[in-house]
């Protein structure tokens, strides 16, 4: 893979020299922020009283980001030029680590090579999170783009369900409440073509995008490896896995088995994007491998009777998505409609009946999403607002093909999922003094008995800014099946403050 980046950067450095560049110089903007947040975790649950028994600060995180953008600036603009480069910097210290004596017992060598994380790389980030070049080739009707480099891609209309946005991993490795889209994801080395057309036929536009990547990498979630015995790797500050323990099962390593980047493992995306009036559609196809990964349970069993120490390998089946997406806005309805339906071929979950001594096995799912969204003016007035207050409201379905419900549990856990699941979500936000002042809440309600919430507040003075956010889940603890289940005990309240540069 190393070989696969530098001929990246190598190609980048030889097309900037044979496409002829008549630029007089290079103009350079650097933007992005500096930030501090600390975040407070309620871990037996607001529901159970707001911050009353079991707090910790699980976070006291100090972040410097840079983004820097070169584009030349030519004498007479060539079709084919050299547009831009792009470099994104990221690095940030949490003091939580210092603070506190909690995470002493986390590993500190591990093996970066297997996606292994250390306790200091929890405690320091320092990370060029993109660098690419964009290739332009640019006509009348049509512009042709060409990116290579390490870049983020993110597909579809409903970011919280991942339907269509299968393309990079998440990245869970830092607390990320109040986060943007793009601090949830990995962003991966890869060829990136766009081919845009306007005016064909009925379509105001037609676009297509090509992806070619050779890098492979599983979801990155915050927890140590190699624990050594009894050292508590799942207590790292943002590890979702925090009943693992509580298996009874002698599992005290997690490892991960993740197909080897380069050309023979290579991931490869399309989209087609089409403008019809005021109708935007876009149709994806994915083929990689699954970045959640599935646990695999065979070496757990074999050794459950033995007394010896087991590992829990967690593996990547290969995997296709299809899914399609829209929005049209309805002068009748006065808002926004949108829409997203995804199929995946290989998505594994732990199914008692059907899993065998792999502890997992493999369906296919549909997926679909439907939200409406409309400004109501009244109901400004009502928060004495003059802006408009916006309101999203939205319905979520997941069906499991050839899954039963009723031997989905085995004798160690209960089902972690049901073949139908259906989740009801409404978000509203408004600005107030001359938009200075934001505020935004968001529910999700998933049917088997679960409640989602994350309400914040923003305040900006000029480039500074202030945000106060709460994160918390609420219902029956044992709906496992609902798909928030796994944030119960993790209900969190954060404050942010920054400076955009």
């Amino acid at each position: 893979m190393h070989g696969l980046k530098k001929g990246v950067l190598i190609s980048i450095v030889c097309l900037m020299v044979l496409i002829p560049i008549s630029a007089m110089a290079l103009q350079t903007t650097v933007g992005g922020h500096i930030e501090s947040k600390v975040v407070i975790r309620d871990t037996d649950g607001l529901q159970y009283g707001f911050l009353s028994d079991y707090n910790e600060v699980v976070s006291f995180r100090h972040e410097l980001k840079l983004d820097v953008l070169f584009q030349p600036e030519y004498k007479g603009l060539p079709a084919l030029r050299l547009d831009k480069i792009n470099l994104i910097y990221k690095g940030a210290y949490d003091a939580v680590f210092d603070l506190s004596d909690r995470y002493n017992n986390m590993p500190v060598n591990v093996d970066h090579s297997e996606f292994e994380v250390g306790k200091d790389d929890l405690r320091f980030e320092n990370d060029l999170k993109e660098v690419y070049a964009d290739f332009i080739y640019d006509t009348e009707r049509s512009v042709t783009t060409l990116r290579l480099g390490r870049q983020l891609v993110i597909w579809g209309e409903h970011g919280a369900h991942n339907i269509a946005n299968t393309v990079c991993p998440l990245d869970m490795k830092f607390a990320k409440l109040g986060a943007n889209p793009e601090e949830f994801s990995q962003p991966l080395w890869m060829a990136r073509f766009d081919h845009s057309m306007s005016g064909v036929g009925p379509f105001g536009q037609i676009g297509i995008q090509l992806l070619a990547i050779p890098e492979i990498r599983p979801v990155q979630w915050a927890l140590g490896s190699d624990p050594n015995g009894p050292n508590e790797w799942w207590k790292a500050p943002y590890a979702p896995f925090g009943a693992l323990h509580d298996w009874p099962l002698n599992v005290n390593e997690m490892q991960e088995v993740v197909p080897s980047s380069g050309l023979e493992n290579m991931q490869f995306g399309a989209k087609l994007g089409l403008d019809i009036g005021k109708l935007h559609m876009d149709a994806y196809y994915f083929i990689g491998y699954q970045a959640a990964g599935a646990f695999d349970l065979s070496d757990v069993i074999a050794k459950i009777f033995s007394g010896v120490g087991s590992t829990l390998y967690i593996v990547h089946p290969k995997m296709e998505n299809i899914a399609i997406s829209g929005n049209y806005y309805s002068n009748y309805l006065r808002g926004v409609l949108d829409f997203e339906i995804g199929f995946n071929d290989n998505a594994s979950f732990g199914h008692s009946r059907d899993s065998g001594l792999k502890g997992y096995s493999l369906h296919d799912v549909w997926q679909g999403a439907v939200s409406f969204s409309r400004p109501i003016r009244f109901l400004a007035r009502c928060v004495g607002t003059r802006d408009t207050f916006n309101t999203t409201w939205g319905v979520y379905h997941r069906y499991i093909s050839s899954y039963d419900d009723g031997t989905a549990a085995n004798v160690f856990q209960p089902a972690s999922a049901y073949q139908n699941n259906t989740a009801l979500s409404a978000d509203f936000s408004t600005y107030w003094d001359a938009g200075r002042i934001m505020g935004m809440a968001s529910f999700e309600y998933d049917t088997e008995g679960v409640w989602y919430t994350m309400i914040s507040a923003k305040i900006v003075r000029g480039n500074w800014y202030l945000m106060l956010m709460e994160m918390s889940v609420w219902g029956r603890e044992d709906a496992y099946a609902a798909q928030k289940h796994v944030l119960f005990g993790l209900d969190e309240i954060s404050l942010s403050i920054g400076y955009n540069f």
